[in-house]
């Protein structure tokens, strides 16, 4: 899973975010309680405008104990919410 995971996460970063989302889905559906996951997906979300669809993902990977990255789950939450 690593490595679709650093795939995903190149395509973000080339600004393929509709790919690079749908890679995270896909991947949250075998792995649905992965914090990480959830956090990349609900990142994800945010960059497409997706907020509403954002914000459960954020919550989730918080509560399943995101440990790298929780500080910007948190930041994203917030900023999610204002919008």
């Amino acid at each position: 899973m690593q490595e679709e995971i650093i795939e995903a996460l190149r395509l973000r970063k080339e600004g393929q975010w509709l790919l690079s989302n749908q890679r995270f889905l896909k991947m949250l559906e075998s792995f649905p309680d992965d914090a990480n996951l959830l956090y990349q997906s609900a990142w994800s979300y945010d960059l497409l405008g997706e907020e509403r669809k954002a914000v459960p993902l954020y919550e989730k990977a918080i509560q399943k104990g995101l440990k790298d990255g929780l500080e910007g789950a948190y930041i994203g939450l917030g900023s999610t919410l204002r919008t």
